[in-house]
């Protein structure tokens, strides 16, 4: 399984390679372009942000070393020859202090972590199946009311359930789930620097 993060100190090899990639001025052009586009040639590259081939190449070698691009897929030139497609591989860059453990914090996050993730997903299912409700219940009383009406002149109240959560209630609880990690995370980092 590939990992989803780059994580770096800033006393290893890797920090001071990741930043030598992100000062050069046409790996930067080539991330942004990559990020509205997929499966792109160098040629192509080249062509789209008027950068001669060398320089596209150069840099996609970079950027691919230090694991900002993969080489997604592969096609083939006019004369036959193979040429590979390139992509983001959508990781985020972690750096963290000297010597932190970042092993034991995730141990210490990761149940609230999993209770926001499944309240959430409870919260998600409990709204949609509201909203499918509410919208059998409004379909039968609309019809209802219009029988009736035909029937009888009253009119007929119309009982509504008490709890009622808002719709975006799900995504509520997953940007507290996330503020109360990084809370967690920035009480844990000072903890470790006394």
């Amino acid at each position: 399984m590939e990992e989803k993060f780059i994580l770096v100190n800033l006393h290893e090899k890797k920090s001071k390679d990741i930043a030598t990639v992100m000062s050069n001025e046409t790996a930067r052009k080539i991330l942004d372009f990559l990020t509205d586009k997929e499966n792109i040639s160098p040629s192509e590259l080249s062509k789209k942000l008027d950068i001669p081939i060398n320089t596209i190449t150069h840099a996609l070698k970079l950027l691919e070393q230090e694991g900002f691009i993969i080489r997604a897929d592969h096609a083939w030139s006019e004369k036959g020859k193979k040429v590979f497609l390139y992509s983001l591989t959508k990781k985020m860059i972690l750096i963290v202090p000297k010597g932190y453990d970042w092993k034991e914090s995730l141990k210490k996050i990761l149940p609230l972590a999993l209770i926001g993730a499944a309240l959430s997903l409870a919260l998600r299912i409990y709204s949609y199946t509201q909203k499918t409700a509410m919208s059998a219940e409004s379909m039968v009383s609309e019809k209802s009311l219009a029988l009736e009406s035909l029937v009888t002149d009253t009119t007929q109240e119309v009982t509504v359930n008490p709890f009622t959560l808002p719709e975006q209630a799900w995504l509520y609880t997953i940007a507290l789930t996330i503020a109360f990690i990084l809370i967690l995370f920035i009480i844990d980092l000072r903890r470790k620097r006394k």
